[in-house]
């Protein structure tokens, strides 16, 4: 069964890298054609975030999309994350910013650009 998505805000974020692995390749591959079927136009990246915990990193998918879509970004995402991972695991989803995607691109590349180059 799903772990029901929690929503939660942090007072800073600082992107470290893209997180990259078999099970990683897995569930971009998986998100890119689940957008694709449902035609979310987007970009996405997949990388390790700091959220202010000393010592710790999360995992987390940055998403650029239109605002129209960033619910059913989110209901896409906890479906095929749900599907591929057990209850106790978690993916924080973040809906990028214009100021926010700037600081990904400086640390991964997106494994999915559906999304024109124009600000939204």
């Amino acid at each position: 069964m799903a772990r029901s998505p929690e929503e939660f805000s942090v007072e800073s974020i600082r992107f470290l890298g893209e997180q990259d692995g078999v099970p990683e390749r897995e569930l971009k591959a998986r998100l890119c054609n689940a957008f694709a079927q449902m035609n979310i136009r987007c970009r996405a990246y997949l990388v390790r975030a700091d959220f202010g915990d000393p010592g710790t990193f999360n995992v987390a998918l940055c998403v650029r999309t239109e605002l129209s879509a960033s619910t059913a970004v989110k209901v896409t995402v906890n479906r095929v994350f749900s599907e591929m991972f057990r209850t106790e695991e978690h993916l924080d989803l973040l809906i990028l910013s214009d100021d926010q995607e700037r600081e990904v691109q400086a640390v991964a590349k997106p494994f999915l650009s559906s999304l024109a180059s124009q600000t939204l």
